[in-house]
């Protein structure tokens, strides 16, 4: 039989304390510095561009435009233009005709914001167009009375 060992006893030699233990730090390498932004000459380059673009866009546009009163005509001339080009106007099929409308009253109210003179052609195209807005009828005798009044008004220009 085997003897019973007694319970486990320290041994008599005393314990060194234990060191703390310090966080693992990395050996790290010097590097090169970043390379310097090249983002000032860029913004520079454009914004100088912009402006030299802008600038020629201008030119242009002035030396190309017309005054405003050969303009006014020529817009109300595009106005009677459009809706002698829109001889009916059919909802039921598709909308072209009643967008044509709309856009020969645009061109008639830009032309007698600049000159009066074409406020009848203006008003005339105007009462067409709200006609057709509010009503959605282009076949009754009134619709047919104000496109006629339109296109009266555009034969006296």
């Amino acid at each position: 039989m085997t003897e019973p060992q007694p319970p486990f006893q320290p041994s008599a030699q005393p314990q060194q304390p234990q060191q703390p233990q310090q966080p693992f730090q990395p050996q790290y390498q010097p590097q090169a510095p970043a390379p310097k932004s090249r983002r000032g000459p860029v913004l520079l380059g454009l914004v100088a561009g912009l402006v030299v673009g802008g600038g020629g866009v201008g030119l242009g546009w002035l030396f190309s435009s017309s005054s405003g009163d050969e303009g006014a005509q020529a817009d109300a001339a595009a106005a009677c233009d459009i809706l002698d080009r829109t001889p009916e106007v059919d909802l039921d099929a598709d909308l072209s005709g009643f967008f044509r409308l709309s856009a020969a009253s645009a061109l008639a109210a830009a032309a007698a914001e600049v000159d009066g003179a074409y406020e009848p052609v203006n008003g005339a195209l105007r009462e067409v167009g709200q006609y057709v807005q509010r009503r959605m009828d282009t076949e009754s005798d009134d619709f047919v009375a104000a496109l006629d009044a339109a296109r009266a008004a555009c034969s006296e220009l």
